[in-house]
């Protein structure tokens, strides 16, 4: 439970730490597909759909309305 608790905080650290875009995909491909180059573009999608729910979430009034995660990607 150690080790799974571990590396929820230590990829949640990393993402949080993603201060644009890039930094965010870049975190993706590390945690997400353990570094494999290939997904850079799924990682580069997720990211820019992630940073738009953040966006998103942060603007919202979560005590009179659902949130809107935008569109579907």
């Amino acid at each position: 439970m150690t080790k799974m608790a571990d590396a929820f905080f230590g990829r949640l650290k990393a993402y949080r730490a993603a201060m644009d875009q890039t930094a965010l995909a870049d975190a993706i491909v590390r945690n997400l597909y353990r570094g494999d180059a290939a997904k850079v573009e799924q990682a580069a999608a997720l990211a820019i759909y992630a940073a738009s729910v953040r966006d998103r979430l942060s603007q919202a009034d979560l005590n009179t309305a659902m949130p809107d995660f935008g569109p579907e990607p």
